[in-house]
């Protein structure tokens, strides 16, 4: 606190704390607001986050666990340059810088939290390797590593002796692309610290399913909501089902992310995340043995000593998309802000979402660069 007491109209600033506060000639004023968000996955509990720090009292509401969300389904990548390449269509621009916003947000997102809660988040900065196992997807690799690059993007080619012999990966690979703007974190503890942080905050967890406001008044008044219940939200047209699996962290196994393809394996202090399905169409949410098994073999295929390691669990979950496949953010209505459709970037996006909207409920607008995740936005420019 700077407390300029001699001044004959005291100027009192204090910074940080559950509230902003300015006052001017003795007179204190609070800038706090009562906030709803309506649901607690990555990116509800992220913008909580972000509102409860500014000094905002929080009320969060989700019928279920953090275990029914698609980010605890999720493998925790941080992977804006990867991105690029699993775009469908021509690359979308306005995504992939707001991929590359918020991954440069990371590492400050995971201090902020571990300073709150007392607690890391698991948060990586560790290189990403991708693999090419055929020559088309090393040509595909080779693109990204000129687009990269073009943008000022850092990665560096890995023939595939090293990979073999420095990353002990298999011995038929085309060639690989080291990308060390691509993270992880531990997406399960994440949900966890979030939730310690909030507590910490005060914040309220309400155990039930709200779908309009009439359903929040119901609750208290409240000054804002902030609708961000993943594939429940208005603008999703589609879900597409994701099913992945862990092992048990073996000897010689990945000691950081490789991708190959639509798959990875993602090594956590616990287990090795092995992805994932990506089924537009599917009869039920239901975890398929035979797709978790061929996910396992295109792993082993690529990282031999994962062969023979104990499965630890399976799963599906449900990724949330929009008209394309860019995050819907912005203002629905006058003090109703959306946070949706984040598709396979939840993760990823958490920061960039949390501050967009926190700002928005603040009261600024979003920014020519940002208007593009608008609720109200067109289709989306390629290149």
């Amino acid at each position: 606190m700077v407390n300029l007491s001699r001044s004959p109209h005291p100027l009192r600033v204090v910074i940080g704390g559950p509230r902003a506060l300015i006052g001017i000639m003795g007179q204190t004023k609070t800038c706090s607001r009562k906030i709803a968000i309506a649901g607690a996955g990555v990116i509800g509990l992220s913008c909580a986050f972000e509102l409860a720090e500014r000094g905002h009292r929080v009320t969060l509401f989700d019928p279920s666990g953090p275990e029914a969300s698609t980010s605890w389904a999720a493998a925790g990548m941080i992977a804006p340059a990867y991105e690029l390449m699993l775009q469908e269509g021509a690359p979308d621009e306005a995504l992939s810088s707001l991929c590359f916003e918020s991954a440069a947000l990371w590492q400050d997102f995971a201090a902020r939290l571990r300073a709150f809660a007392g607690l890391p988040v698991g948060y990586s900065r560790q290189a990403t390797i991708a693999v090419a196992r055929t020559s088309g997807e090393l040509e595909r690799l080779r693109a990204l590593h000129e687009r990269l690059r073009a943008n000022g993007h850092p990665a560096r080619p890995v023939s595939s002796a090293a990979l073999t012999s420095v990353f002990g990966m298999g011995n038929d690979l085309a060639g690989g692309l080291l990308l060390p703007e691509d993270h992880q974190v531990d997406n399960r503890r994440l949900l966890t610290v979030l939730r310690r942080a909030l507590a910490d905050r005060k914040a309220t967890f309400v155990r039930t399913a709200v779908d309009s406001r009439e359903d929040v008044a119901a609750h208290g008044q409240f000054d804002a909501v902030v609708w961000a219940r993943g594939a429940r939200e208005a603008g999703i047209v589609a879900t597409v089902k994701g099913q992945a699996l862990s092992l048990s962290p073996v000897e010689h196994g990945p000691r950081q992310t490789v991708r190959f393809g639509s798959g990875y394996a993602v090594p956590k202090p616990d287990r090795i995340v092995i992805g994932a399905t990506s089924e537009s169409e599917f009869r039920s949410g239901a975890v398929e043995t035979q797709a978790t098994d061929a996910l396992l073999e295109a792993a082993i295929a690529v990282l031999p000593a994962l062969r023979g390691a104990p499965v630890l669990e399976r799963w599906a979950g449900l990724r949330p998309k929009g008209q394309d496949e860019r995050p819907v953010i912005g203002r629905r209505d006058r003090d109703e802000f959306v946070a949706a459709a984040h598709y396979r970037n939840g993760v990823l996006l958490a920061p960039v979402t949390a501050r967009l909207i926190a700002g928005l409920v603040e009261g600024t607008s979003l920014d020519n660069v940002h208007e593009a995740f608008g609720p109200d936005r067109s289709a989306p420019a390629t290149a």
